[in-house]
């Protein structure tokens, strides 16, 4: 059965807000690196922080559309039952 639009536009939705967290996971992992090795400049450091946040903030945003789209998470367990 073909998707509706509406699941359509969730599941991209739901695609963005993966790949906020997965930027926002790596350029923490950079900063943590750099820190430790000085590779980056302060510029670019503050570069990656950058992105890093601007991420989180989309990841936010696509919350709040998907809040007014009516979706609602499944609730899963502790061993992944449905709840």
């Amino acid at each position: 059965m073909p998707r509706t639009p509406r699941e359509t536009i969730i599941r991209k939705l739901k695609a963005i807000k993966r790949h906020a967290s997965w930027i926002v996971k790596h350029s923490n992992d950079i900063r943590l690196l750099n820190d430790k090795a000085r590779v980056l400049s302060w510029a670019l450091n503050s570069i990656v922080l950058e992105i890093g946040v601007n991420a989180n903030e989309a990841g936010r945003l696509v919350d709040h559309v998907l809040d007014a789209l009516g979706y609602k998470p499944r609730n899963v367990g502790e061993k992944g039952e449905k709840a």
